[in-house]
């Protein structure tokens, strides 16, 4: 499964070449838990090069965070955040 430690690491410095990792999504206070998912790097030519897989491989691993900001006489628009993998570390082994 997976290979080297078992430490956190920048996003800048996670491998992109097909490789299982598991990501770091952080928190939005109050609108978006923190969490970490397994993925991959998928590369692409429409979304910036590529892109971190979510964990079911079918789209971005971003959280897409609905917002409520206030608009116009107590009227709510709602915006969209997105939240990228702030780190990294290897898949770990299995026992």
């Amino acid at each position: 499964m997976g290979s080297g430690s078992n430490t956190w690491n920048p996003i800048e410095t996670a491998p992109k070449d097909g490789t299982k990792l598991i990501l770091w999504l952080p928190e939005i206070k109050g609108i978006q838990r923190k969490r970490w998912i397994l993925s991959k790097w998928m590369p692409s030519n429409v979304i910036k090069h590529g892109y971190w897989a979510n964990e079911y491989s079918n789209g971005p691993a971003y959280n897409d965070v609905e917002v409520e900001v206030p608009f116009h006489k107590g009227l709510y628009s709602c915006e969209y955040k997105m939240v990228e993998p702030s780190h990294w570390m290897y898949e770990p082994t299995e026992p």
